[in-house]
């Protein structure tokens, strides 16, 4: 099991942002259950439609984008409502994430799972407070 974030899921989604890293933990999600925050959903849309809006896809990629992306075998973590004020908020502070960032750290070290991230001040974050990350450490 590891925790996806985000900015990993969207490399994949975009051609320019695939590195060897990014193809390596797709392959690894066929071997493992992945677990994403409540959140990571609509980080997906939000990106998806800030990409059309910025002109990186086209308004009508958007619908398909969301859709590859829903085809993810992936389990959304049900109990981040009950920590968010609490451990997500603390995490934001301590190490000066968002709270949307600081819930996937807060998630990796509830399941005590390893993380996968291209994000630096996530990544950074993770290796403060011990947490592996996948293919990295």
């Amino acid at each position: 099991m590891f925790v996806l974030d985000a900015s990993l899921t969207l490399a994949w989604a975009f051609d320019e942002e695939e590195t060897d890293y990014t193809r390596a933990v797709l392959a690894e999600m066929l071997e493992h259950v992945v677990t994403v925050p409540m959140v990571w959903p609509l980080e997906i849309a939000n990106a998806a439609v800030m990409a059309a809006r910025r002109g990186r896809i086209e308004r009508g990629e958007v619908r398909t984008l969301i859709e590859l992306v829903r085809g993810l075998d992936v389990e959304v973590d049900a109990q981040g409502h009950r920590v968010a004020f609490d451990g997500v908020a603390d995490l934001a502070c301590q190490h000066g994430l968002t709270s949307y960032d600081a819930a996937y750290l807060e998630l990796a070290l509830r399941l005590d799972v390893p993380l996968a991230t291209i994000d630096a001040g996530l990544a950074r974050a993770a290796r403060a407070t011990g947490v592996e990350l996948l293919f990295q450490d």
